[in-house]
């Protein structure tokens, strides 16, 4: 779109790339890139003190036997044409299908459900998270790192994200990620290709953030 554009002054080198090389044993290397990115995601969890978090590695590795996670993206859905987590549904979506749900049944499994929100880093997440905590206090809501610190969860064989097609064929694996804005770039890791904000949009959107922390509620 328009609106984003490829963060080429990030294109990883060969240095960069040897230093964070995607391991084939499953196991994922503790590279200055992912400390930096673990670094800044904390300082932006510790605006929530009082919102539960996980981390991407911990999500990995119950993603896929887990029926007690609902994993949401807060993102714009410009961010979310780009690629998404796996097995997520965007906030329309969860308020649509999930909340009334959630609300209505005071089922003991259905109230236990983790409600994972995430967004870049771990700001927005934390946003809404915090939102719908004091809304259904009844209810279980997490804040995700990110889709960042998720890129640092990737194998040779797996790349970890996904884009959802528009004519209804299957998703298919990218290794495209929305970072939001330049300031976020460094921190994906170097085997995927970023995308980022123009610089007006980047400003409008950095504005919606602001005003629905202040304003927004949960909605």
């Amino acid at each position: 779109p328009a609106h984003c554009y490829y963060s080429r002054g990030r294109m990883a080198t060969e240095e960069m790339k040897e230093e964070a090389s995607l391991p084939s044993d499953g196991q994922v290397e503790f590279s200055p890139t992912e400390k930096a990115c673990e670094e800044e995601w904390r300082k932006y969890r510790s605006n929530f003190p009082s919102v539960p978090y996980m981390t991407s590695k911990e999500l990995r590795q119950v993603e896929s036997s887990s029926s007690d996670i609902m994993l949401v993206d807060v993102r714009t859905k410009a961010e979310q044409n780009v690629s998404m987590l796996p097995n997520s549904m965007t906030l329309d979506e969860w308020k649509q299908h999930e909340l009334p749900k959630l609300h209505q049944i005071a089922d003991d499994d259905e109230s236990s459900k983790k409600i994972v929100f995430y967004c870049t880093i771990g700001y927005r997440s934390g946003v809404k998270a915090k939102k719908f905590q004091e809304a259904y206090p009844d209810l279980n809501f997490y804040s995700l790192d990110g889709i960042v610190p998720y890129t640092h969860t990737a194998k040779a064989d797996d790349l970890p994200l996904i884009q959802r097609q528009k004519d209804g064929t299957p998703e298919k694996q990218t290794k495209r990620v929305h970072v939001f804005g330049d300031a976020w770039s460094k921190f994906a890791h170097p085997h995927f290709d970023v995308v980022v904000f123009s610089k007006t949009k980047f400003l409008v959107e950095g504005i919606a953030v602001k005003f629905k922390q202040l304003f927004g509620g949960a909605k």
